[in-house]
C-alpha cells in the first residue's frame, strides 16, 4: 500500500473513448452516406449539408475521443495537473474546497422531460448510473469533474480519500 504522500496517477477508462468513437461513426456515417444516394436534381445545398453535417459530427466525437484517451490526472500534495492532447492545466490542492459526488442521470431526466406533458406517462427509466466527482473551490466554481470509473479504481479510491483529508470537508452526495 502506497504512503498517502505518494504521487496518484488516473486516467479515463478506455470505455469512454470507444463510446465516442463509436457514436461518431454511426450518426457521422448515417449523415454523410444518404448524401450519395439523392436524385441528380436535388439542389447542391441539399445533397452537401447533410454531408457537411455528417463530417462536422464524425469531426467533433473523434477529437472528444482523442482527448478522452489521452487524458490523465496527476495528484500530489501541492497540486492536481490535467493533461490531455489539447492542452494542460494546474489546480493548486489549496483552491479545493468541497467536492461533491453527483449522479447526472437526473440532468439528463429533466433534458429528457422538456415539451412532455406532466400528465403523460413517463417512459420506463433504463439509464444506469452515472456518476461524477466535481471538485469545487470556495466560490462555487467548478474546478474539475472526474469520472467515477478513472483507473486504476485504487488509486481513485486514494485521490477521494486525500481530496477529503485536504478539505477537512467529507464527500457530498447529491
Amino acid at each position: 500500500m502506497a504512503a498517502d504522500g505518494d504521487v496518484i496517477f488516473l486516467s479515463e477508462p478506455a470505455e469512454t473513448w470507444k463510446a465516442n468513437l463509436f457514436w461518431g461513426l454511426l450518426f457521422g456515417l448515417l449523415m454523410i452516406v444518404p448524401s450519395f444516394f439523392v436524385p441528380e436534381h436535388t439542389p447542391l445545398w441539399k445533397k452537401y449539408g447533410m454531408m457537411i453535417l455528417g463530417v462536422a459530427w464524425l469531426t467533433f466525437m473523434c477529437r472528444k475521443a482523442f482527448q478522452n484517451h489521452g487524458r490523465k490526472v496527476r495528484c500530489d500534495l501541492d497540486e492536481i495537473e490535467v493533461s490531455q492532447p489539447s492542452g494542460s492545466r494546474r489546480i493548486p490542492i489549496s483552491e479545493v474546497k468541497k467536492v461533491v459526488r453527483e449522479d447526472i442521470r437526473e440532468e439528463l431526466r429533466k433534458w429528457n422531460d422538456i415539451g412532455r406533458s406532466r400528465y403523460k406517462t413517463k417512459p420506463l427509466d433504463t439509464l444506469p448510473a452515472m456518476v461524477v466527482y466535481t471538485l469545487y473551490d470556495d466560490s462555487d466554481r467548478e474546478l474539475l469533474r472526474l469520472d467515477k470509473n478513472m483507473k486504476p479504481a485504487g488509486e481513485m479510491h486514494r485521490f477521494l480519500e486525500r481530496m477529503e483529508t485536504l478539505t477537512g470537508r467529507p464527500i457530498i452526495y447529491k
